[in-house]
């Protein structure tokens, strides 16, 4: 019985399936030539393009990131930013204002000799200055409070670059009138301070162009800029900000804060976040909240670790607003967004021109993960205004 049925499904595929296969076979091969030239060119025209959103989709933003920004080291995190800056940066034709007509240079240093240029910059030797909650654990001297101190030496001029150093060092340190000004605006804090010996377990690195002769930076209408480089650990704290002149204020013994321009801010526990903004004097929701300064502050994540190559950031101050720049892109302003100055004629406080301040120091809440001797490294300042 077995036989007749593979023998009649057999006769089956001869007489009807295999004509049928061998007929469609023929078909699909005579329409294939019959097709005309443009509905080849079509067929091939939607395979091209869908080779290229496959690329400019899945391919491209994996590559991008990598050749723009020059980093290996993208996380997940920062994917989408490195790709965005990537695009900005090819089809953004408008990125930063010194390529705009009618800028000029007012102030540069290149740190291209093996001493520090003193007719622009001064080192800060002492205490810097706390948070306003720790001038108690200072008065006290307080057990496992990580002290720290600015140190002349920890500025090192390589003839290539500026290098600000921060050890981890134990110092004993008399603080002295002319430090406790920089360190509280309380008469009685000032007091008490004055003649307080610190055992310091950490040093940093401070230089400000504050009373040189080369006078201020422009009073608005300025371009400030810095190529540098963040160490490669936790634990540190480093910044290029800007506060008001003593030349505005020969009365007052150091200059008066706020306001203050942070061209860039980090805290090194967080390489990729870039923190520009300004801080100026408190209105009345901060006075009520108890805060020292309005925060328009603003925190940017990039592509790349700041702390394994050289980034450029850049700040434009103008009567109507402060733009900020990393690597030539624009990041954030204060006119717009929900950190915007409000009201508007609050940027009039910046009435000074300002001083340029380059500094190091340890993050107190990460100095136990940090990686000593480590350093800030600055490849040129430059600042530029506009052309009468």
């Amino acid at each position: 019985m077995g036989y007749y049925c593979r023998e009649a499904e057999r006769t089956i595929y001869e007489r009807v399936k295999k004509p049928l296969k061998q007929w469609k076979k023929k078909r699909k091969k005579k329409c294939k030539e019959k097709k005309r030239w443009w509905q080849r060119f079509f067929c091939w025209f939607v395979t091209l393009l869908v080779q290229v959103i496959v690329f400019i989709w899945v391919i491209l933003p994996t590559i991008l990131p990598i050749l723009i920004c020059k980093s290996w080291t993208i996380t997940v995190p920062s994917l989408f930013t490195a790709i965005k800056h990537a695009f900005i940066k090819i089809f953004n034709k408008n990125k930063w204002p010194r390529k705009k007509v009618g800028w000029e240079i007012c102030f540069e240093d290149n740190f291209d000799s093996k001493t520090l240029d003193l007719s622009k910059w001064t080192p800060q030797y002492g205490v810097p200055r706390t948070s306003f909650e720790d001038f108690d654990k200072i008065i006290e001297n307080a057990p496992g409070y990580p002290q720290e101190f600015y140190a002349v030496e920890n500025i090192e001029c390589t003839g290539n670059s500026l290098k600000l150093w921060s050890t981890k060092e134990t110092r004993t340190h008399t603080i002295l009138p002319s430090e406790v000004v920089w360190m509280s605006d309380d008469p009685e804090i000032q007091q008490a301070l004055i003649g307080k010996k610190l055992t310091s377990n950490y040093t940093g690195a401070w230089l400000s162009t504050h009373n040189k002769s080369w006078g201020c930076v422009p009073k608005k209408q300025g371009y400030f800029e810095v190529r540098a480089k963040n160490p490669n650990s936790w634990g540190f704290w480093t910044a290029f900000w800007m506060t008001p002149d003593n030349h505005q204020f020969p009365s007052l013994p150091f200059f008066p804060w706020p306001p203050e321009i942070d061209v860039f801010e980090f805290w090194t526990n967080e390489l990729r976040v870039h923190r520009p903004g300004v801080h100026l004097k408190p209105r009345q929701q901060e006075i009520n909240n108890n805060k020292s300064t309005s925060n328009f502050a603003k925190k940017i994540t990039v592509g790349n670790n700041t702390g394994k190559k050289f980034n450029i950031y850049g700040c434009e101050w103008n009567e109507d607003e402060l733009i900020f720049y990393f690597n030539h892109i624009k990041v954030f302003s204060t006119k717009k967004g929900s950190k915007k100055i409000k009201p508007p004629e609050k940027i009039e406080e910046l009435l000074y021109p300002m001083g340029l301040i380059l500094d190091i120091r340890i993050d107190q809440n990460w100095v136990h993960k940090a990686k000593f001797p480590n350093c800030l490294e600055i490849d040129y300042v430059r600042v530029y205004k506009k052309k009468a």
